[in-house]
């Protein structure tokens, strides 16, 4: 009788709680992503966006926000990671946070320091998802330090966009 009073004490008190496991593994395909057959590697970074301070899930308190690809290849993967539907932030908050998933290229086993893609998602549930079929993130109105996208943007082939446009300057290049 005593042990389970202590055992009821000990999970009111919060002391013993369920340890949360990453579930979500991140992957990519050169050729899919970037377009070319070439050796990449995907960083994982985990972002707080109201900077609360801690990210947890259940019991678990998050302490490695960004993981990258162990093995470099045409085909690479991030994880396992947590799904931002088990993450609350500092205030309780359930799915805000999000990953900033950067793909760089790899030359000689050096991955550049720049990535050729740099993009948010968030991810439910568990299992694979591959980048070439995940919807990415929006960030909605406002997005940490600039465009996620980058500021110096080339289409090239067909692009078809809706809605509407406002620029500000010059368009250069417009042939």
């Amino acid at each position: 009788m005593k042990r389970i009073i202590l055992a009821v004490l000990l999970m009111l008190l919060g002391i013993c709680s369920a340890e949360a496991a990453p579930t979500v593994t991140v992957t990519a395909t050169s050729i899919t992503i970037i377009g070319t057959n070439q050796t990449i590697s995907l960083t994982c970074s985990l972002v707080d966006p109201n900077q609360t301070g801690i990210l947890r899930s259940g019991g678990t308190v998050l302490t490695n926000f960004s993981t990258s690809t162990a093995t470099p290849g045409t085909t690479a993967t991030c994880g396992p990671i947590f799904g931002n539907d088990v993450i609350t932030d500092g205030f309780g908050n359930a799915s805000t946070s999000y990953y900033l998933i950067g793909v760089s290229t790899v030359s000689n086993g050096i991955v550049a320091s720049t990535p050729v893609v740099l993009q948010a998602y968030q991810f439910a549930g568990v299992g694979t998802f591959d980048l070439s079929s995940t919807l990415p993130f929006s960030l909605g109105p406002v997005s940490p330090a600039g465009s996620v996208l980058g500021t110096n943007l080339t289409f090239t082939g067909n692009n078809t966009h809706g809605g509407t446009e406002t620029y500000t300057g010059p368009l250069v290049g417009n042939q």
